[in-house]
């Protein structure tokens, strides 16, 4: 995990809070510790202002992938005023 966030430069490029746990394909999945909510990234863009906000906790966002196709933007929430 810390090489993976390490190769992609998740702190450099996001912000020390935020910690990658996953991937599919080019888009990575990350913690925002503070309140342990969960966002996506297009890793060929980490720049804050695109990361994507799609859940409360990690449960929840488990149970999300089980029921939702997050490459449908409907499925997306933009929460970006949060961060």
């Amino acid at each position: 995990m810390v090489a993976y966030n390490n190769d992609y430069g998740i702190h450099k490029y996001l912000q020390k809070e935020y910690l990658a746990f996953g991937m599919d394909g080019d888009i990575g999945y990350i913690f925002h510790l503070p309140n342990n909510s969960i966002y996506r990234v297009d890793l060929g863009d980490l720049d804050i202002a695109s990361i994507k906000y799609i859940a409360p906790s990690f449960d929840d966002f488990l149970g999300k992938a089980i029921y939702l196709n997050f490459d449908k933007p409907q499925n997306i929430v933009d929460n970006s005023s949060t961060i």
